[in-house]
């Protein structure tokens, strides 16, 4: 079995993720922005142990669409096709990666 992935669709849930507490469990939703406006839920993380790691996984799950924007970002940008400087290709992923990873308290 092939985890080969390369070609394929790929595609999730539109729109800015959020963590939310309820209970003893983390939550990761998406205001829907259609006629309802209604919170589609995306992943759970429950609080077995810790409850300070509980909820830094479901930022990190709640992140991930701001990361795959920044990695399409670099993708794009660094292409071979663009023959970029090195010491350009290596300024534009820290500004990138330092910029995303700031926005999301890191």
């Amino acid at each position: 079995m092939s985890n080969d992935t390369r070609g394929e669709t790929r595609a999730h849930t539109p729109g800015e993720w959020e963590a939310n507490r309820y209970d003893e469990i983390w939550a990761v939703e998406v205001l829907d922005g259609g006629a309802a406006s209604r919170k589609v839920f995306v992943a759970s993380v429950h609080d077995v142990e810790d409850g300070a790691r509980s909820k830094a996984n479901a930022r990190l799950i709640a992140a991930a669409p701001a990361f795959l924007a920044a990695l399409e970002k670099l993708r794009v940008e660094l292409s071979p096709d663009t023959d970029r400087d090195p010491a350009y290709a290596a300024n534009f992923a820290a500004i990138i990666v330092h910029n995303t990873l700031a926005e999301y308290g890191r």
